[in-house]
């Protein structure tokens, strides 16, 4: 599961974790260790083992302390964790004030869940500790006095203390009378440095011309000028399909089909495919590449007949992309057959025309391509021509292809989502890149009795626990 989370598009869900030490021994790991445990530790409570693994632990425990229907269980597990997650977030955010001022029923709930569920050992006071009050007055009292407690967060001092004072004084000459004074000069001129790179960072990352680095033409010119960041849910969000940065650059030759197909499936050993790398030293990628990717764009090809003769695209493994849900920030994503040794296929959002209210489409990104093949029947050229589209016709659009899921789903609503994906090539489309719409964190569903999950589980980012807690409290919003 830790590995899994931190191979994701969506990088905003665990920082940081670590297995050096015990998972409960928080006085050798740091704060966002801890946290990032916490998250893994959510997560695999979902999984599909986990009654299997935990249920009789649960059982013996509650047997033992005479607890039976009021102890330790795994659905107060997660309920607990959620909410400490969520809490923690949420007193760090700003937050409006009637529900600042409701928010003390809705936080003795959290704290009484995390001593009910998450039991501290014998020999101890258990709960019975000046943090738990704490905790406790910091959302009914300190936020009241001084506001939201990211104003009072001593982390980024502490955290920010090598870079601002260890790593610039070895860039001074370390003499009493001098060192503050070239201290404050070094710190200027890393940050002017900072400022400018950050300003400029998309026109230093985008390459001219073909191949690597090629950047695509933006359908809305004054999307770097928006500083609005819209929803995922959003029926009249922006589709952008903006790219800074494209990586891992192939091209393959897909020969003609064997005779009239009249199916999408087809017969998938009718064609073969010639696979060039701009890099050589790939090419030991290709069965792998053919499995996830090839196939199912041959199989569209193949649907009713559309295309019997050869055809050519360029794909790329790596891309990064502006998201409009993420204020135009670059997004990385990535899909690798052999990315240092082990495939990486990221998730994504996906916005599709017609879908329900307040929900979206996830799915496992295999490629980005490019058709090449004049008057071949991409998406944007059957959607303009129907079936008759002209010989000499081409199409320099970046498309996506994945696996989606068949619902539309709310992935806000819930800490972790369950995400099922169609199976075989009849859940594989070819989409526009301005359909990709936001980054999605997702691991697989593991159990030791399964080669391949039935299911995948969605992961929250961190940027959202707090409205995840916030949600929960009951308010009157208009009277406020």
């Amino acid at each position: 599961m830790a590995s899994y989370l931190t191979r994701q598009s969506e990088r905003d869900v665990v920082q940081r974790y670590t297995v050096r030490f015990d998972w409960t021994d928080n006085s050798r790991t740091t704060a966002m260790e801890v946290l990032g445990n916490h998250v893994i530790h959510l997560v695999t409570l979902y999984s599909s083992d986990v009654c299997l693994l935990m249920k009789p632990i649960f059982e013996k425990y509650n047997k033992k302390h005479d607890m039976r229907g009021a102890g330790p269980c795994i659905a107060g597990c997660r309920r607990a964790t959620e909410g400490m997650l969520s809490y923690m977030k949420w007193i760090h955010d700003s937050n409006p004030a009637g529900e600042v001022m409701k928010c003390g029923p809705r936080a003795a709930e959290v704290l009484k869940d995390v001593q009910t569920y998450y039991p501290r050992r014998e020999g101890t006071d258990g709960w019975n500790i000046p943090k738990m009050r704490g905790a406790y007055l910091m959302a009914v009292d300190q936020i009241f006095r001084h506001g939201c407690g990211d104003g009072t967060d001593s982390q980024h001092g502490e955290r920010m203390h090598q870079e601002f004072i260890g790593k610039i004084a070895r860039n001074t000459q370390r003499r009493s009378s001098t060192f503050v004074e070239q201290l404050a000069q070094r710190r200027h001129d890393n940050f002017t440095i900072e400022k400018a790179v950050e300003a400029n960072v998309g026109e230093l990352m985008s390459l001219p011309g073909g191949g690597d680095g090629q950047r695509e033409p933006t359908a809305h010119s004054d999307l770097n000028a928006t500083p609005q960041c819209w929803s995922y849910y959003d029926h009249d969000i922006p589709l952008c399909g903006n790219t800074v940065r494209m990586e891992g650059a192939y091209t393959v030759e897909v020969s003609a089909a064997a005779g009239q197909l009249s199916s999408r499936n087809g017969d998938k050993s009718s064609r073969t495919f010639d696979i060039v790398w701009k890099y050589h030293a790939r090419n030991t990628v290709r069965s792998t590449l053919e499995e996830k990717l090839l196939f199912p764009i041959a199989a569209q090809a193949n649907k009713d007949g559309r295309w019997i003769d050869s055809f050519r695209f360029t794909g790329w493994t790596e891309i990064v992309k502006k998201d409009v849900t993420r204020g135009n920030h670059p997004t990385l994503y990535r899909a690798h057959p052999d990315y240092r040794g082990q495939p990486w296929f990221d998730w994504g959002l996906f916005h599709f025309a017609g879908q329900d209210d307040n929900t979206s489409c996830a799915g496992m990104i295999l490629g980005f391509i490019r058709f090449e093949t004049p008057g071949f029947p991409t998406p944007n050229l059957v959607e303009k021509w129907g079936n008759s589209v002209p010989e000499g016709a081409t199409d320099h659009s970046v498309y996506v292809v994945a696996r989606c899921s068949p619902d539309f789903q709310n992935f806000d609503e819930k800490f972790v989502t369950k995400v099922t994906l169609i199976p075989d090539e009849h859940g594989v489309y070819i989409l526009p890149l301005k359909r990709l719409i936001g980054p999605l964190a997702c691991v697989p569903n593991m159990s030791e009795f399964q080669d391949h999950p039935a299911n995948w589980l969605s992961v929250l980012p961190y940027r959202i626990w707090g409205r995840y807690f916030g949600n929960s409290i009951s308010w009157n919003q208009r009277s406020a």
